[in-house]
């Protein structure tokens, strides 16, 4: 009887264990940009994202039809309004 309840345990923790290491894996691959969460009605869609220094970050953010840069610190949050130029990789930032 004790045998077999320690089988259940056991087989108990592997089925535990293999599915928070998948979550695991799953959240890595998504922030990795492998795998993409469903977007239908969704209108704020992340472009891109750098890192400036240990708690500085600038964000590229879509908009419904406007594109804006984000940028976030300790002293709080700046937004400005990007907007397309005439060469399409090259791209002018208006502050707001």
């Amino acid at each position: 009887m004790a045998e077999l309840l320690l089988r259940a345990v056991a087989a108990l923790t592997i089925v535990a264990g293999l599915i928070c290491l998948s979550g695991h894996l799953l959240r890595k691959a998504q922030v990795a940009g492998l795998i993409r969460a469903a977007a239908s009605g969704r209108r704020i869609k992340v472009l891109e994202s750098a890192r400036l220094g240990p708690d500085s970050y600038l964000h590229l953010v879509h908009i419904d039809d406007r594109t804006v840069l984000v940028a976030t610190g300790r002293g709080g949050v700046a937004l400005s309004e990007a907007t397309a130029a005439a060469d399409p990789d090259v791209r002018e930032v208006s502050a707001s």
